[in-house]
C-alpha cells in the first residue's frame, strides 16, 4: 500500500475509532466507512479511490442504538442476529428474529431497529462497488437479477421474505466470516479491502444459496426478467401497464404475463404496483410530505385511488400508516 493509501485508510479508520472512544461504556464495535444521515434517511459515506465502501457494526444487547427510529436506507445491509430475540420493522412489517436470523436490505427499504435491543448483533453495510459492482446502488439493484451475489436482493425475492433462519453449518461459517472481517477492518494489513470484499462476497454466496437452493443456475438467463425491472423502474412515475412493459421487451402480454407469473410469483401490474408503493413508504416514512404530494411522487394521479391501494396491501390508510410506524 502506497503512503496515500494508508493515510487516506488510517484516517477513515481513525474517525470511527474516536467516535466510539467519546461515547461512555462499550457500546458497540464500528469499523470502516461511517454513516451519515440525511432529510431521506441513511448514506454511506463515499468510498475511495483506494477502496469500496463497507461497514461492520457489531451491536452488543442493550447497546444504545444509534440512528433509532424508522429510516431509510441507501446502501445494501445484513442484520445477523448471534444470541437473544426481538423483532425489527422493515418496510412497515414486525419481524421477528431468533439466533441465527438473517435480514437483509435493498436500498429504499424502511428500517426501525428498536425492537432489537436485546439481540447481541452483527450489521454489515456495504455499497455495490463493494462487490465489484459498475455504478450506483440503484444501478446494482437493478441489475441484480444477472448477479448471484444480489440475487436475494433482487425483485424476485419480495421484501417481505428478505429474511431466514441459517441453518446450523452456517451460522458457524458466518460466525466465523464475520470475525474475520472485522479483523480485516480493524486492524489494516496489506490486501485487506480484497480481503474484506472476498468474505463478504462469501456471505452474500451463502445467502443467495439458502434464498433459492438450485433455483438459478445460470442468473444470465434472466435477462428477460431484468429488462421487465429495469422498464419499470424507469417508468413507474408515468402511466404504464401490462402492454406497455411488453412492448418494451419485444414479447406478447400473454407470453410476459405467464413467464413473469411463473418466475417470480407475481403480475407485472403488481410488481409496478409494488414498486411505486416502495416509493410511497420511503416518503411517508422519511419526509413530512402531504398525502397528495406522496401520491404524486409515487406516480398516482388520483389520490382516492392510491389510498385505496395503499390501505388494501398495507391494512391502513396512508397517514394512519405513517403515524404507526412513528409511534413504535
Amino acid at each position: 500500500m502506497d503512503q496515500k493509501s494508508a493515510e487516506s485508510t488510517e484516517r477513515a479508520v481513525r474517525t470511527t475509532r474516536d467516535d466510539m472512544a467519546s461515547r461512555p461504556g462499550p457500546q458497540r464495535d464500528a469499523l470502516a466507512a461511517p454513516v451519515k444521515t440525511g432529510a431521506s434517511g441513511l448514506s454511506l459515506e463515499p468510498g475511495t479511490a483506494e477502496g469500496p465502501r463497507i461497514e461492520l457494526h457489531h451491536y452488543r444487547p442493550h447497546a444504545p442504538i444509534p440512528h433509532a427510529g424508522v429510516h431509510v436506507h441507501h446502501f445494501f445491509e445484513l442484520v445477523a442476529v448471534t444470541r437473544g430475540s426481538g423483532s425489527h420493522g422493515v418496510d412497515g412489517r414486525k419481524v421477528g428474529v431468533e439466533p441465527g436470523h438473517v435480514t437483509w436490505f435493498a436500498p429504499g427499504q424502511s428500517h426501525d431497529p428498536r425492537g432489537l435491543v436485546a439481540c447481541d448483533r452483527w450489521v454489515v453495510g456495504f455499497s455495490a462497488e463493494a462487490i465489484g459492482g459498475e455504478g450506483g446502488d440503484a444501478e446494482a439493484f437493478l441489475s441484480s437479477p444477472r448477479s448471484s451475489l444480489l440475487l436475494p436482493f433482487s425483485p424476485l425475492v419480495p421484501a417481505a421474505e428478505r429474511a431466514l433462519v441459517l441453518p446450523p453449518p452456517e451460522r458457524a461459517r458466518w460466525a466465523r466470516w464475520l470475525a474475520e472481517l472485522e479483523a480485516e477492518l480493524r486492524t489494516p494489513q496489506l490486501g485487506h479491502l480484497e480481503a474484506a470484499r472476498s468474505l463478504l462476497r462469501l456471505m452474500l454466496v451463502s445467502l443467495a444459496r439458502q434464498v433459492m437452493p438450485g433455483r438459478v443456475a445460470n442468473p444470465g438467463d434472466l435477462s428477460l426478467l431484468d429488462g421487465v425491472f429495469r422498464f419499470i423502474e424507469a417508468k413507474r412515475h408515468t402511466p404504464i401497464g401490462l402492454r406497455d412493459v411488453a412492448r418494451a421487451v419485444h414479447r406478447s402480454p400473454a407470453y410476459l404475463t405467464d413467464r413473469v407469473r411463473r418466475e417470480t410469483g407475481r403480475t407485472v401490474l403488481q410488481w409496478i404496483i409494488e414498486r411505486r408503493m416502495a416509493d410511497a413508504r420511503s416518503l411517508l416514512s422519511s419526509t413530512e410530505l402531504a398525502v397528495p404530494e406522496v401520491a404524486a411522487r409515487a406516480g398516482y394521479l388520483d389520490v382516492k385511488h392510491f389510498s385505496e391501494q395503499f390501505r388494501r396491501l398495507h391494512g391502513s390508510p396512508p397517514q394512519r400508516w405513517r403515524l404507526a410506524q412513528r409511534s413504535l
